[in-house]
């Protein structure tokens, strides 16, 4: 849990990060959002890349921001609870679609937040991650917004459980592939 000046161009302010490692694969990249930072999100990457004639993404854009151009949006129909307030988009739609059944979908579909206050809650590389304007750090804010990133945490543990492709041997990401370290037994 950290609280501090905003580590993302999206929130003004001071924002509340909270993080877990879950060791889940790295090739699960999944975020949350609300609709109207979505919005903000697309006309951003809209205006920075494509009015500017930007062929590229480079590595200063936030992934929240890459992945909405690179993943499919969850269909309104497969989270009926919340599809008027969020949007959700994986590189995995299976996974999410599993992950946001029964109590996150409730705890989420129950958050009294201000929809033009920017949440995000995204798992990549193996990391559960959520973040939000949060102006002051008083003890029931955060309480509130612990209690919905554990149910967070909880059902991705139960996904994972259930879906053994979903768990990566290693939670530290690696550039090297196992069959390119010299000495390799495949090798031989």
């Amino acid at each position: 849990l950290e609280w501090g000046p905003s580590h993302r161009p999206y929130i003004e302010g001071h924002e509340l990060r909270l993080r877990a490692e879950l060791g889940l694969g790295a090739e699960l990249q999944l975020v949350l959002m609300n609709r109207s930072l979505q919005e903000a999100m697309e006309k951003a990457v809209f205006d920075q890349y494509v009015e500017g004639v930007q062929t590229r993404i480079d590595n200063q854009t936030p992934p929240e921001m890459r992945w909405l151009v690179m993943f499919p949006k969850l269909p309104g129909n497969d989270m009926p609870l919340l599809r008027e307030r969020f949007v959700a988009l994986s590189s995995i739609q299976g996974w999410l679609k599993h992950w946001l059944e029964g109590p996150l979908t409730h705890a989420l579909a129950a958050l009294q937040l201000d929809p033009e206050v920017p949440f995000v809650l995204m798992i990549g590389r193996g990391r559960l991650m959520l973040r939000t304007a949060l102006k002051d750090a008083d003890v029931p804010a955060l309480q509130h917004w612990v209690r919905l990133f554990e149910t967070a945490m909880r059902e991705a543990r139960r996904v994972a459980s259930e879906d053994s492709d979903s768990i990566s041997p290693s939670t530290q990401p690696s550039m090297w592939s196992t069959s390119a370290l010299p000495g390799d037994e495949r090798e031989k």
